[in-house]
């Protein structure tokens, strides 16, 4: 039994960066256009927009007037504000069935993609292309198109490295699908061993509140030959507050089971810190495991 679980457990065990991995691939097509949409028959003083600041503060209001120096906008709790068009650096609308208490609004979650160790059936927002950073080593992931997403990871030494790639599909709002695969290789210290998963993701729900059932089959090979293995995950994502989201996830395989329930604490332009506490269970025995990244936008 251990030297099946031993090639299972280290790809499951890296996996925990795999999923979500290159993230400025696109950064050239990421920059969203701030010019308010009033075209079209939108009254943009009759709708609320978050408007971003180049220091990262988000300020939720509706738009009064602007010129090409500044802008006038009228907040929810009343006050009129002037901002200086050149500090402005994103403007989108917002979903008014989504504010809390009044003020604070509760966006997407802007890795809303990722989990702990896998992905989900929703497509990379242009704009989101993003990098982590786990105790296992570094990783991105880029929006290649609105269906496309690319990624690659690696640990701290640099094997095995890893490419990702996702197709997905929006079938309603809250309907989300996507089929992809992972690639990779032992690279300088193992070059003779390697592992592919392609895999498939149905979402249910959103960007801030959203479950997922993932499956895949796993193959490693080295030169003692080639074993495969179905491979299960069930995650999910709860926006919590304008700051925090409650993210779990999950791996696994006919031989063990990964459980990591975590907080994801966001700072607005300076991205987000995830923690949590998982449970590794093998053989009906359960050994803890710490979980810990850094998530930012690229």
């Amino acid at each position: 039994m251990k030297s099946k679980m031993t090639p299972i457990l280290f790809l499951g065990l890296f996996l925990t960066g795999v999923f979500g991995v290159i993230p400025s691939l696109s950064r050239a097509q990421g920059t969203e256009n701030t010019s308010v949409p009033t075209a079209n028959g939108t009254d943009s003083s009759a709708k609320y927009f978050a408007i971003t600041k180049d220091n990262g503060q988000e300020i939720i209001a509706k738009i009064i007037r602007q010129d090409a120096r500044e802008m006038e906008v009228l907040t929810r709790d009343g006050r009129t504000i002037a901002i200086p068009q050149h500090v402005i650096t994103q403007i989108k609308p917002v979903d008014e069935r989504y504010f809390r208490a009044g003020k604070d609004y509760v966006d997407e979650d802007p890795y809303r993609t990722r989990y702990v160790i896998t992905t989900n059936g929703l497509p990379i927002r242009k704009g989101q292309n993003y990098g982590q950073f786990t105790l296992l080593g570094p990783e991105a992931q880029f929006h290649l198109s609105d269906k496309v997403g690319i990624g690659v990871m690696t640990s701290w030494l640099g094997t095995p490295i890893v490419g990702t790639i996702k197709y997905s599909v929006s079938l309603s709002e809250n309907v989300h699908f996507a089929l992809g695969g992972l690639l990779g290789t032992g690279s300088w210290i193992s070059p003779e061993f390697g592992f592919a998963l392609p895999f498939g993701a149905l979402t249910l729900g959103n960007g801030r509140y959203n479950i997922n059932f993932s499956v895949g089959r796993g193959m490693i090979w080295n030169d003692n030959g080639v074993r495969a293995e179905n491979l299960y995950s069930v995650g999910g994502m709860a926006r919590i507050t304008s700051r925090t989201s409650f993210v779990f996830d999950s791996f696994i395989t006919e031989d063990l089971a990964l459980l990591i329930p975590t907080l994801r604490i966001h700072r607005k332009s300076e991205g987000a810190f995830q923690f949590g506490f998982g449970q590794l269970v093998v053989e009906g025995e359960s050994i803890p495991v710490p979980f810990f990244s850094r998530l930012w936008t690229l």
